[in-house]
Order: C-alpha cells, then structure tokens, then sequence
C-alpha cells in the first residue's frame, strides 16, 4: 500500500513539472 501510494505521488509530480514546462515553453514562444 504504502508503495503504491508513493508511486502515486511521484507519478503526479512527474506530470505536474511536465505541466510546467510546458506552460513555460508556450509561454517564451508566444513572447518571442
């Protein structure tokens, strides 16, 4: 269980920080 539940959270940070890059290369070219 435990495991699992890490695995979780580290699967939703990994989408969140791909989230964020995202945004920011969308961002910088929108800019540029």
């Amino acid at each position: 269980m435990m495991m699992m539940m890490m695995m979780m959270m580290m699967m939703m940070m990994m989408m969140m920080m791909m989230m964020m890059m995202m945004m920011m290369l969308r961002s910088i070219l929108y800019w540029t």
